[in-house]
């Protein structure tokens, strides 16, 4: 069977998923191609983290759906985040991510199961500076993170915050050997030069937890392994700071990390709370004052805007912290809610036109700032979806 992937993972550390998918299907007989047209079926690798990536998916879908003679199959997180969209798309076959072995393995074969294939962990250098890339080649989705040599070192996440819809599709909590992560990364950076590399997770700062180790000896291995190694942490949950408080400061101070990621979603006590993030606005506090200790500028974060509960006050109080603490980059999620996440029980409810006003407003006081900041329906973003979707999509009805 010919077999096109559609990948509209705006999570980068899908890839790491979809390049197993290649694996198996190649060594089940399948030929790969490189567009729907030429295709039988084709596999799509949606995203529904957020409203304008999951309709750009949902869109994306009817688009290949239109042709009659596709086989249109949709994993990612839009089965298990959104299952009732793909029930109304009768041509289409729901890949949840939980099932996809079973599902993948009686379509196309299993003279070699999905579990069996090569693992993934690590992608090398993409670009040098990810801005200067696209101008000069608009069409490439290459962002901040294709940087830097990539290692996804775990999948799933334990904690338990009451928004997260992506956690609706996460496998179980599992963390790669600690070994071959370090033996993977020590070969890109033998490969190619590079010693940049960022870590990445669904939640980075459990890792070991399964497997009786933790973050900092992963990070300790991989300094012994490769001394002039620089670090950046994606998706790091501020707690984990506080989890591994001196470790972390000797190793800021020791000038490990190129950068930090650090979602916190909010400042505000109430709504921290509502979340139920690990976490207090006092830590929030303690956190970025252990980075000004340490004179560490480099880091980011996200806000999730219009939550259940939420207040002006509230959020007034987290784009404040902001910017006292000298956020360099802020994304601005506009609550989405998921009807089987347990926030779709709270109330208040934000509304939708509320939510934007409060998005325009932290989004123009941040800015006046000099803080870059992202959010639904900005011009970066549009631009992402550009890349992920329209100027990838086949003419599948001739």
């Amino acid at each position: 069977m010919k077999v096109h992937i559609k990948a509209l993972n705006s999570c980068i550390m899908r890839k790491q998923r979809i390049e197993e998918y290649v694996h198996f299907l190649k060594e089940n007989g399948h030929e790969l191609v490189p567009t729907a047209t030429k295709a039988d079926a084709v596999l799509v690798w949606s995203c529904a983290f957020r409203n304008d990536f999951r309709e750009a998916s949902l869109t994306e879908i009817d688009h290949l759906a239109d042709a009659p003679s596709l086989k249109v199959l949709v994993g990612g997180c839009l089965p298990d985040i959104d299952p009732e969209a793909l029930e109304n798309r009768p041509g289409c076959i729901s890949v949840p991510w939980r099932q996809d072995a079973q599902i993948l393995e009686e379509i196309f074969g299993n003279q070699t199961r999905l579990d069996d294939c090569i693992k993934v962990f690590t992608e090398e250098q993409r670009c040098v500076d990810a801005a200067e890339h696209r101008k000069e080649h608009p069409k490439d989705d290459v962002t901040f993170h294709d940087q830097f040599i990539k290692a996804v070192i775990s999948e799933g996440c334990n904690y338990n915050c009451a928004y997260c819809s992506e956690k609706l599709a996460f496998p179980e909590f599992k963390s790669m050997p600690l070994e071959q992560l370090v033996q993977d990364c020590k070969m890109q950076v033998e490969q190619t030069g590079v010693t940049d590399v960022m870590l990445m997770a669904d939640s980075l700062g459990q890792y070991g937890m399964d497997i009786g180790l933790d973050l900092p000896a992963l990070m300790d291995a991989l300094k012994e392994s490769i001394p002039n190694i620089r670090i950046a942490l994606s998706n790091l949950n501020p707690i984990d700071i506080l989890n591994f408080k001196d470790w972390f400061r000797k190793a800021l101070t020791e000038n490990l990390f190129l950068h930090l990621n650090l979602p916190m979603q909010s400042a505000s006590d109430s709504v921290l709370k509502a979340m139920n993030r690990p976490y207090s606005a006092q830590d929030l506090e303690d956190v970025f004052e252990l980075l000004a200790e340490c004179s560490f500028v480099d880091f980011d974060t996200h806000l999730i805007v219009g939550f259940p509960t939420e207040t002006e006050e509230d959020i007034k109080s987290s784009v404040d912290f902001c910017i006292r603490n000298k956020v360099r980059y802020v994304l601005l999620s506009q609550y989405m809610e998921a009807s089987k996440a347990p926030s779709a029980k709270l109330l208040p409810k934000v509304s939708v036109e509320e939510r934007q006003e409060r998005i325009d407003w932290a989004t123009r006081r941040l800015q006046d700032e000099g803080i870059i900041c992202n959010s639904d329906g900005s011009s970066i973003s549009k631009e992402r979806i550009k890349r992920l979707f329209m100027e990838k999509r086949d003419n599948v009805t001739g």
